[in-house]
């Protein structure tokens, strides 16, 4: 045998080797994802160490607020898995913080160093960033998960913030259906974080997105971010309507099973002032979202009174 044929063997056997090793960890990463899921893991950890500080501050500015909608659209939430028996008149929706992106990196390196002031409106915090290779790794094992315990043709479509990092995310969880079922991903900015002030929380124009993310829907919204103010933060009462009118959409269309990509500022004010969490795991549906993380409801309308509340909402 000749050197190069050799060399052929022993290249062929090591990437054999290697993909393996790499199925038998997919393999892994789908079984503690699911184990996580089943025991509720996903819904209850705590707060990553760097974002403890942001989430107290958030809930601090959200007391006093979960009667703010009453007497417009009401939606309950109860926590639920895939492929539960879905009750009559509800809708399952899969609710998904994205995974680490580089603004995450540059806050909690800032707090680290005890530097004063706000990161997020530090010059050198990246607009609309990228998911870093672990908020990457976190949106593949979303789609692991998906792969393991989904059933076939759930979601029926997905709803996405358009800002780069949920995007990616959606893309990363729900991808192969996108390319093997055609699931339709549709942006909005509905979905968006939190708008205003923060560098990272400005998105890219629209153009740049969709030839960014040809897989993705971007018809629906404006070319440039309509939430950007460089002085003024969006209010929890002002993100509240915009979650509001996003589950209003969800409970108008008619797929029974949907997916949202969102940012952790805008599903905490969702989950505790847009929609009413009931039932045994209420309190943990309402905590913060950890990067990468996934929740599962049913949502139900309880209540639709002629004027929902949404008319107000910033994003049209």
């Amino acid at each position: 045998m000749s050197i190069d044929s050799r060399t052929t063997t022993v290249n062929l056997a090591a990437q054999t080797a290697h993909d393996q090793l790499m199925r038998r960890e997919r393999r892994l990463r789908r079984l503690i994802a699911a184990l996580s899921f089943a025991m509720g893991i996903l819904a209850s950890q705590p707060e990553a160490p760097h974002e403890a500080s942001e989430a107290q501050e958030h809930n601090k500015k959200l007391r006093g607020l979960e009667n703010f909608l009453e007497g417009k659209l009401t939606i309950e939430a109860v926590a639920a898995r895939p492929g539960d028996p879905l009750p009559p008149g509800s809708k399952r929706v899969h609710f998904i913080r994205h995974g680490e992106g580089y603004h995450n990196v540059h806050g909690a390196e800032w707090k680290r160093l005890k530097k004063k002031g706000n990161p997020y409106t530090d010059h050198e915090c990246p607009i609309d960033p990228a998911l870093t290779p672990k908020g990457q790794a976190q949106a593949e094992e979303l789609g692991d998960f998906v792969k393991a315990e989904f059933p076939d043709g759930e979601p029926q479509f997905v709803y996405t913030s358009p800002m780069r990092r949920a995007v990616m995310t959606a893309l990363g969880a729900f991808g192969d259906r996108v390319e093997n079922a055609g699931l339709p991903i549709v942006a909005t900015d509905l979905a968006h974080e939190q708008g205003g002030l923060h560098r990272g929380d400005l998105r890219f124009p629209k153009e740049e997105l969709a030839n960014e993310f040809p897989q993705v829907d971007f018809s629906g919204i404006e070319e440039q971010d309509p939430l950007w103010d460089e002085n003024v933060r969006e209010t929890p009462e002002q993100m509240s309507y915009r979650g509001l009118k996003l589950l209003e959409k969800i409970m108008d269309r008619e797929e029974t099973t949907l997916a949202v990509a969102a940012h952790s500022s805008f599903l905490l004010t969702t989950f505790n002032v847009a929609m009413k969490a009931v039932g045994e795991e209420a309190a943990a549906l309402k905590r913060w979202f950890n990067t990468g993380e996934m929740r599962t409801v049913h949502l139900r309308v309880v209540s639709r009174p002629e004027t929902s509340g949404t008319e107000t909402c910033l994003v049209k």
